[in-house]
């Protein structure tokens, strides 16, 4: 990319050509030629679309990120395990794969109708058993960190009324099983290992099924959008941002060919190559980054998401945001950028505190990054 190109907003993508929607339930089959999982498709209101739910059949049945708590995922849900010949009161476990809400959502309510055990990282139980408290608790220091690092007050507070609204979509519920990485978890009458995928979210986990020769991804694999991998910073958690999330891209790369079914979209048959685009977009974005810091000089990272980001509605902004943070932090600690100040929190917040700086800021000045040398 020129650098004279650098300051210029990603174009808008023309819309894809119409597809026939996926059916809402549809058997997996294992490279043996076996229907050994069965994908339900979950709706939801967000961009993303329908959440993948998976029914390990057997003995005793194990559903996987069951999907939002709406009465239309509900609904949808009961219509998918009716159509297999099972129902929600007979599973006997439920397996998420992350803390996110169009994942857990309706694990409670599972687990009250069946008694099934719920399963989740342990990086990742709290938030799911403390649900909606957890996240408000933790929206505290995405505040901070995000103003720190430029972002408007006033947006930041139109994110979070926005962002509210989604609380009623998924209920608290208690984690049965803390996972841990290399753990064996029973389904279906085989065993699935856990294999510990951080960046996603700290406890994102993956279910590999060697003998199947499947892979269960929740999010930490997507065939036609790239995860967003929440930034770090604002936990202190190695286990989350963009740096966590490569190095879990990494350790899957060592799987070879394995049929992949992630947690929205198609089924993943071609693993080595989705891990390859992805690291792709990922270099190819540091680079627009690294280009716009030498064209412009010393930038937020809000300056840096609203140049590299055409016009988002209020509900994508600071996922955009949060992306360009994750690369400023694995580009920081590559040595391509420097910090060059504001060393408290950014904007009104920022003021109204008085928290001290470094650098000889002011107490208002967002944090600004730079191209290094």
């Amino acid at each position: 990319m020129k650098p004279s190109d650098a300051g210029q907003p990603e174009p808008r993508l023309p819309p894809p050509p119409p597809q026939p929607p996926p059916p809402a339930q549809e058997p997996v089959h294992a490279p043996s030629g076996a229907a050994a999982v069965f994908r339900i498709a979950v709706p939801t209101s967000f961009a993303m679309g329908a959440t993948n739910a998976y029914l390990i059949p057997g003995p005793e049945p194990v559903l996987v990120d069951p999907g939002v708590r709406t009465p239309e995922a509900l609904r949808a849900l009961e219509a998918g395990l009716a159509a297999y010949g099972t129902s929600i009161k007979a599973m006997r476990g439920v397996i998420v794969t992350h803390g996110h809400l169009d994942h857990f959502g309706l694990a409670r309510a599972v687990r009250n109708r069946s008694g099934a055990r719920v399963y989740a990282h342990r990086y990742d139980a709290r938030v799911c058993e403390g649900f909606p408290d957890s996240v408000r608790k933790a929206n505290v220091r995405y505040r901070e960190f995000s103003l720190r690092l430029g972002f408007p007050p006033e947006l930041y507070g139109r994110m979070e009324t926005a962002y509210a609204r989604t609380f009623e979509m998924a209920e608290g519920v208690p984690v049965d099983v803390e996972l841990s990485d290399g753990d064996l978890v029973p389904a279906g009458g085989r065993e699935w290992r856990v294999l510990h995928t951080p960046g996603h979210t700290p406890g994102s986990i993956c279910l590999l099924n060697e003998e199947l020769g499947l892979l269960l991804s929740g999010d930490t694999v997507l065939r036609d959008i790239t995860p967003n991998p929440f930034f770090g910073g604002h936990s202190h958690n190695s286990s989350m941002g963009l740096g966590a999330y490569l190095q879990s891209l990494g350790r899957l790369e060592g799987l070879g060919q394995v049929k992949t079914l992630p947690g929205h979209g198609p089924v993943v048959e071609d693993l080595p190559g989705v891990l390859a685009s992805t690291r792709r977009h990922h270099a190819e974005r540091e680079g627009r980054i690294l280009a716009l810091l030498r064209a412009e000089g010393p930038l937020d990272a809000f300056q840096v998401s609203g140049r590299i980001f055409a016009e988002l509605p209020v509900s994508q902004v600071w996922l955009a945001f949060a992306e360009v943070v994750g690369h400023l932090e694995v580009m920081e600690a590559a040595g391509t950028v420097v910090r060059t100040g504001g060393g408290g929190q950014g904007g009104e917040a920022g003021a109204a505190s008085g928290a001290g700086t470094a650098g000889g800021t002011s107490p208002g000045e967002a944090v600004r990054f730079a191209a290094a040398g």
